[in-house]
């Protein structure tokens, strides 16, 4: 029996993927008008800007936006955000469902992302051209995703989306505390059982390992700005030297000082 696949999106080539820090500006020159860009906001919160449009997004915010629209990236917080950038070749009638509109993706969806994400810091733009057909085929899966699952995926004019978004700002103007899950809830203004529900809702991480990852994109942050490893440990409220070394390493897959050789060029 044939089977005829409806490719309702399809990604046919990749420009350029990278993960960058938004300290203050950054501006785009696009060669191509007809590619997409997306945007997937790691930590913080940015102004995406065109001619007519403003389009404001926090942490765990995801967007397609045609490049010919798009010009700037502003930081819209007085920390540093990181941004994970795609610009892709994609086409099929179902993607101007997505375009131009903030998403905050389901579970499903996200987690899809998150591998993107990986893949995106991993190196994987420098990698040989099967691994670069393997990266646009999980990014099509992604963004057919977001079409399967358009009932479900969280469009941030819910009440419960903008819970989480305050949740996630108070965690990170926190981020240097020894907070617990408890002391979370109770700056959030609500029990442990409503925190874990909603983040249940929007994120694949638990409160707990959401928290810790926003540590060690702190810890990264100032890694780069030649902070020594016992500085940060105690900056972010680590019992000791050696379990912040455990746990960036569990998260990044190095530890401090081989993730700073490798990625941030500091010696």
């Amino acid at each position: 029996m044939q089977i005829t696949i409806n490719r309702t999106i399809r990604v046919d080539a990749i420009s350029e993927a990278e993960e960058i820090k938004i300290r203050d500006f950054f501006e785009f020159n696009d060669d191509n008008n007809n590619f997409y860009r997306m945007i997937y906001v790691i930590d913080g919160k940015i102004n995406c800007k065109n001619f007519s449009s403003n389009y404001l997004l926090c942490t765990g915010d995801f967007i397609l936006i045609r490049t010919r629209e798009h010009q700037s990236i502003e930081n819209a917080d007085i920390k540093t955000a990181r941004v994970i950038l795609l610009t892709i070749d994609v086409t099929g009638y179902d993607v101007q469902k997505i375009s131009g509109r903030i998403i905050r993706p389901n579970a499903l969806s996200l987690q899809k992302l998150n591998i993107l994400a990986d893949n995106v810091r991993s190196g994987i733009w420098n990698s040989e051209n099967y691994f670069l057909h393997e990266f646009a085929n999980l990014t099509e899966i992604f963004l057919i995703s977001l079409i399967k699952s358009d009932d479900e995926t969280h469009m941030l004019n819910s009440r419960a989306a903008n819970e989480f978004k305050n949740i996630v700002e108070i965690m990170r103007n926190n981020v240097e505390k020894p907070l617990n899950v408890k002391d979370i809830a109770e700056k959030c203004g609500m029990s442990e059982s409503n925190l874990k529900k909603i983040f249940s809702k929007y994120s694949v991480c638990s409160v707990h390992r959401y928290f810790l990852k926003m540590k060690i994109f702190k810890a990264i942050e100032l890694l780069d700005n030649d902070y020594n490893v016992a500085e940060i440990s105690e900056i972010l409220s680590f019992n000791n030297q050696n379990y912040f070394g455990v746990v960036f390493k569990k998260e990044t897959g190095y530890s401090p000082l081989n993730y700073r050789k490798k990625f941030l060029r500091r010696l």
